[in-house]
Order: structure tokens, then C-alpha cells, then sequence
């Protein structure tokens, strides 16, 4: 076995929204991304950090209680990169599911 993951509802835990915040950047540095990604690490309220192919350099996924709480962290994480974001949508509901089947990918 591998690890373990809890399956939580946000809502029943006060994270209600789900905001995608895409950022696009005209540094692609090591030394940038090292920084940009330890301060999206330090921001409790992004649950992922993807790098992305095409318009958008990265997308974040973002769970916050409610619009004003985005806002919040939207203007504390904005002190700590450089770059241009901007939040696409926003949802109450988010999948986790995966297909069970054998792939032949080991722990399954």
C-alpha cells in the first residue's frame, strides 16, 4: 500500500467554493518557479499547484469558505509572487473519483 487519502466534503467542513486561479508569467526560471511555488505551498487555501501547457503557466485549485475569503487570500498571496493571475470559475462541487479497475499500474 501506498498511503492513505480521506475523502472530506468541504462544505461540512466550512470550504464551500472551489476557484481555479489560472496565472500566466513572463519568468520561467528554476529559481522563479522554486519561489513562486513555495509561496503557493504557504498559502493554506490552494490544494493544488498544476503547470500547465498553452495560454495559462499554472492553475491553481483553491478551496475558500466563501467570495470574501477568496478575496483575502487573493490579496495575501499577491504580495508574495510576481506574475498575473486571474480566477476562472468558481464551483461549489469538485469529483474525486477514479476508475477501480486493474491498469497494471502497481498498488492497485
Amino acid at each position: 500500500m501506498i498511503g492513505h487519502v480521506a475523502l472530506v466534503d468541504a462544505a461540512k467542513v466550512g470550504m464551500g467554493l472551489t476557484v481555479f486561479v489560472s496565472i500566466r508569467t513572463s519568468e520561467h526560471s528554476a529559481e522563479w518557479l522554486g519561489h513562486f511555488a513555495e509561496s503557493a505551498s504557504a498559502m493554506p487555501e490552494v490544494v493544488a499547484f498544476y503547470r500547465m501547457a498553452g495560454d495559462v503557466d499554472y492553475m491553481l485549485r483553491v478551496l475558500v469558505r466563501d467570495m470574501a475569503a477568496l478575496k483575502h487570500a487573493v490579496k495575501q498571496g499577491g504580495s508574495r509572487r510576481s506574475g498575473s493571475g486571474r480566477s476562472a470559475n468558481g464551483m461549489s462541487e469538485y469529483g474525486t473519483q477514479a476508475p477501480a479497475k486493474d491498469n497494471g499500474v502497481s498498488g492497485w
